[in-house]
């Protein structure tokens, strides 16, 4: 992605295309944590998992359903998730 105009990824924010005030801001780089670290999830909380060569994340569901577009990085590849 790095011939990809990061401050373009907010697509929505002045496009006219949904009613004013509704803006998707990208989730940037978000905390990693081991999965026995993450004490705030809940056995049932769902995540979307992600494979990238090799590498494995997992999103909670609530963080992505509130900026809709993840931006992250896994090794040396970046990655955008969306949801």
């Amino acid at each position: 992605m790095s011939d990809v105009d990061l401050e373009k990824l907010n697509l929505f924010e002045d496009s006219g295309f949904w009613p004013a005030g509704v803006v998707f801001k990208t989730w940037k780089n978000p905390s990693t944590v081991a999965p026995a670290d993450a004490t705030w999830l809940d056995d049932d909380d769902e995540v979307l998992a992600v494979e990238a060569g090799g590498l494995f994340r997992a999103y909670p569901l609530a963080g992505i359903q509130s900026h809709h577009i993840v931006q992250d990085r896994m090794g040396d590849q970046e990655v955008l998730v969306t949801f």
